[in-house]
């Protein structure tokens, strides 16, 4: 804080709300004991500098100069820097089936003072907008692959780690679609007008096609992966050799999103990893492991469990079931 006088000075005496910052008087300067150490008086200019700034340092500072007091005053007000936003999505269910849902760009702002919020999509410029987004599930919004937002004073910009979008639907690559579509008729020479919705087609009572395609969401591009179709006997659907096994490689932060194979209507779900459990829907109840809960969404139509924010420790094998089948088929 630097007053303009055109005269010599003699004499200082700076004060915050009444009570002596710094003094300087027959060439000896003081300094408040609070302020000993990072403060300091030029005696040429009436300069007042502070450093290290505290919230207590906040208030209205005044100058006396050669004992008359200085007709400009100074307020001065100290905010915190903004936190690094994170991207929260409402309702925790939320994923590609839902109609929309609502991201919060979280963080304490507390002695932030006014913050403003902006938002990009993928490598975007950036909007600004409010704490609170809402994204809706359509055409558009399927080709984004992640969210970002900002936190903004007049102090400090932060944002927050992408977030992936819970309705990003990659392109998978062109052999994909084809074994997808060819193979299983070249297996049985016949199509299956159900394929569309489903993940399994029964084409007599003898045969049936089982398939999965599994996706995950990194920082780059969409990884699908497609399980070739099985042609099994009713036999054999319910033994260990109608079980398939997908090794899967996760990004830490991914999303990863598993659906089962289950071809009749869902009554329940159970999910576990390892043998432990990590979702369940039973009697319109649901159930999550300590660790999964809050970030792990259950559809109890598909039967689709999506883990968000991957960890090191969600590694492992995981397994869907129903309660009324005597095994899992994935």
């Amino acid at each position: 804080m630097t007053p303009s006088t055109s005269n010599p000075i003699t004499s200082l005496v700076w004060k915050r709300d009444g009570n002596l910052v710094a003094e300087w008087m027959n060439s000896e300067i003081k300094f408040n004991e609070t302020y000993k150490g990072r403060t300091t008086l030029n005696t040429t200019t009436g300069e007042l500098g502070i450093t290290d700034v505290h919230r207590s340092d906040r208030g209205l500072y005044t100058v006396e100069i050669n004992g008359h007091i200085y007709d400009i005053e100074w307020i001065v007000i100290v905010l915190e820097e903004v936190p690094e936003p994170e991207v929260l999505a409402r309702p925790l269910a939320c994923s590609f089936n839902s109609d929309n849902c609502n991201l919060t760009c979280y963080g304490n702002t507390t002695g932030a003072g006014t913050v403003t919020y902006s938002w990009r999509e993928d490598g975007g410029e950036w909007k600004e907008g409010e704490r609170d987004k809402t994204i809706v599930n359509n055409e558009e919004l399927k080709s984004v692959k992640t969210f970002y937002c900002q936190m903004n004073n007049n102090v400090s910009v932060k944002e927050s780690e992408p977030y992936p979008n819970p309705f990003f639907q990659g392109k998978p690559p062109t052999w994909v679609i084809v074994l997808a579509i060819l193979l299983p008729m070249a297996l049985l020479g016949i199509g299956c007008d159900r394929l569309k919705n489903r993940r399994s087609c029964r084409y007599n009572d003898r045969y049936s096609v089982s398939f999965v395609l599994i996706c995950g969401h990194g920082e780059t591009d969409a990884q699908c992966f497609l399980i070739l179709p099985v042609l099994l006997l009713p036999a054999v659907r319910n033994s260990a050799l109608a079980q398939t096994t997908l090794a899967y490689h996760m990004e830490v932060g991914a999303t990863l999103v598993l659906w089962p194979p289950f071809s009749d209507p869902i009554t329940d779900t159970l999910w576990k990893r390892d043998g432990d459990l990590v979702a369940e829907w039973l009697n319109n109840d649901f159930e999550f492991y300590s660790t999964f809960n809050g970030r792990t969404p259950l559809n109890t139509t598909t039967g689709e469990l999506v883990v968000q924010n991957m960890t090191v420790a969600d590694a492992g094998l995981y397994s869907g079931d129903q309660h009324a089948r005597p095994e899992s088929e994935l």
